[in-house]
């Protein structure tokens, strides 16, 4: 993966854990939030968070190739849940 991509996926993940923290009731069960994973018209694979009145929170900058590349992906969403949110300009 090149230095620019990983960028790229780092600015997408520091701003999905934006999102994430901003729907904390809803993590904390107010109503229950889950990744929804699908294929697009493409054929590659894509995952949304959805909370539990069906408002999509957060989708991935890009798609998957695979099956198992989205699931990594969501993965490191979830494992990084409680990272610190911190700041950027684009």
């Amino acid at each position: 993966m090149s230095t620019m991509c990983e960028r790229k996926r780092t600015l997408c993940n520091k701003r999905l854990l934006s999102k994430i923290s901003e729907f904390g009731d809803h993590r904390r069960g107010k109503q229950s939030m889950k990744f929804k994973m699908y294929q697009d018209a493409k054929g590659e694979y894509r995952w949304k968070l959805v909370s539990g009145n069906g408002q999509t929170v957060a989708v991935p900058g890009e798609g998957f190739s695979s099956k198992q590349s989205c699931e990594k992906n969501i993965e490191l969403v979830k494992s990084a849940a409680d990272a610190p949110v911190e700041e950027v300009s684009e």
